[in-house]
């Protein structure tokens, strides 16, 4: 028989939930099928230096109370990763991405802002860019594919019982 303390054995247990989320993000039925997903998965130490990001924030805006007020919801996810790292409870943070700026469909529909899938293509090859969300431009139905991944992984993640939510704030930081 085994004795184990049920917290530090849920906590050993989250990377492997976490691996089952992820099964489901790359698993999700696509419109395209031609989404090319990327995943990471970040915890423990590995956190401290997005976190350390608003200490240097700190620095250059006038302190802690000025970056809460400026970046609000970066703050607030900040918080809510501090609190729970120094209760030796660290999240385990998924980085869901895909290139959506790869304009490969053929499909011409216009819904990115350019005429073809070939003007998008130019663009990105004249003017660089990410194509990522909150910054574009992207391939409409990527974007609509990888919306409907992260559904998907939200959804694995809730039939877990795992807390979880979409965060733009640690996403594109870690992007940066």
């Amino acid at each position: 028989m085994t004795m184990m303390d049920g917290r530090a054995f849920a906590q050993e247990k989250l990377l492997d939930n976490a691996g089952l989320v992820l099964n489901a993000y790359y698993k999700a039925p696509l419109t395209t099928s031609k989404l090319n997903q990327k995943a990471m998965i970040v915890s423990g130490e590995d956190m401290m230096p997005l976190l350390d990001v608003i200490d240097v924030l700190a620095e250059k805006v006038g302190g802690h109370d000025a970056v809460q007020n400026i970046f609000a919801p970066l703050y607030m996810d900040y918080l809510a990763y501090k609190v729970a790292i120094d209760e030796g409870q660290s999240p385990a943070l998924l980085l869901l991405g895909a290139d959506l700026a790869r304009a490969d469909l053929g499909w011409d529909c216009g819904a990115c802002g350019f005429p073809t899938c070939g003007e998008l293509a130019k663009h990105f090859k004249k003017n660089g860019g990410m194509g990522r969300m909150m910054v574009g431009p992207s391939c409409a139905w990527k974007s609509l594919d990888w919306g409907i991944a992260c559904d998907y992984a939200c959804a694995a993640a809730w039939e877990l019982n795992m807390e979880n939510r979409i965060e733009g704030t640690y996403g594109l930081l870690a992007n940066a």
